[in-house]
């Protein structure tokens, strides 16, 4: 389908996959941060895309964020659990 919102339009979207706890800030950051030097991507550029399992809790949520919007200052991203994802 055609979005003519010219935000949307102009972005890409990035596929990244972290294994572990999100809850560990550091190692989110750390992973995070060498992912975009290695692909050249400026985050405030891209829209990002996080699947999660179904019984993250809430805070996890929250950290991730807070971790993306004030760290690495994406411009948006989405979260789903992965088990609604499979059903796409």
């Amino acid at each position: 389908s055609y979005n003519s919102d010219p935000f949307v339009m102009k972005t890409k979207s990035v596929l990244l996959n972290f294994v572990g706890d999100t809850n560990d800030g550091d190692l989110f950051e750390e992973f995070f941060e060498e992912r975009l030097k290695q692909l050249a991507i400026d985050p405030k550029e891209n829209l990002f895309f996080f699947c999660e399992e179904i019984l993250t809790p809430k805070c996890n949520r929250e950290k991730l964020t807070q971790i993306l919007f004030e760290k690495f200052e994406v411009a948006a991203f989405y979260t789903r659990n992965t088990q609604a994802m499979a059903l796409y």
